[in-house]
């Protein structure tokens, strides 16, 4: 059953209402779904992604995505959404706009940022953690691809960021550059990138170990740690070898995050 109406937007009003029409546009096109059944895809309230739509402010660019997702959005298409969020918020939001290039501050990470570094335990961990680094420098996608100076492009940057492509060494450090970190912090980005490649890729090792049906590949023999989530739902599993060497995998992944 549909829901009420909305009430209507001049597009013409400003960036907000004409963003606000746009996202009406893409959930008509996408078959009109109430919000009660948004809210169920998005795992945001009806009110919230109703809001998003309603033109009075701009919303939040997780609360965007969610009310694009509910809308059954593309991938590459979201990331046109984001630009164009982008945008917006820095037309309507000066006071936390993305500063122009020529004002980009040449310091150290932050605090906050620098203290994250050392808990970071994967990559997806690190990804996150370069990306709340660009928004603590406040640069856009685009800003940071031109001061890459021509080693990164936009595209580049992010599908690096959301996982799309392998975290290079060397593009790492291109933005890490771009993002006006001295070279001292940008050392310590490194090793600890190295440090989580390595550790992925001792997890695939054990992983493919684990599909070849090659439990010594696992060397248990060094691990004195143990993952109990992992091994007692292998234990219980009771369905074959490859199932119950989950827990082989189980500590082996314990000790990899330890290290």
């Amino acid at each position: 059953m549909p829901g009420r109406p909305e009430l209507p937007i001049d597009p013409t009003s400003g960036p907000v209402a004409t963003f606000a029409c746009a996202l009406r546009e893409r959930r008509i096109d996408a078959g009109t779904p109430t919000y009660r059944v948004m809210s169920t895809r998005a795992h945001y309230s009806p009110a919230a992604l109703s809001q998003a739509a309603a033109g009075r402010r701009l919303p939040t660019w997780d609360v965007t995505r969610a009310f694009l997702s509910a809308c059954n959005t593309p991938e590459l298409e979201l990331r046109r959404w984001q630009d164009r969020w982008e945008e917006v918020n820095q037309a309507v939001r000066p006071d936390t706009a993305i500063l122009p290039t020529t004002q980009v501050n040449i310091s150290a990470t932050s605090p906050t940022t620098a203290m994250q570094l050392r808990y970071v335990t994967d990559l997806a961990d690190f990804r996150d953690l370069l990306s709340a680094l660009r928004r603590e420098r406040r640069l856009s996608l685009r800003q940071v691809a031109d001061l890459s100076a021509g080693k990164l492009s936009k595209t580049t940057i992010s599908d690096m960021l959301v996982g799309k492509i392998t975290l290079r060494a060397e593009m790492v450090e291109a933005y890490l550059t771009a993002c006006g970190l001295p070279t001292s912090d940008i050392t310590e980005w490194s090793t600890v990138l190295r440090r989580l490649t390595f550790q992925h890729k001792r997890v695939q090792a054990a992983l493919r170990a684990l599909i070849d049906d090659d439990p010594a590949a696992l060397d248990e023999r060094s691990s004195s740690h143990a993952a109990p989530a992992v091994t007692i739902a292998a234990e219980q599993d009771g369905r074959g070898g490859a199932h119950r060497r989950l827990g082989w995998l189980g500590r082996l992944l314990a000790r990899n995050i330890d290290k």
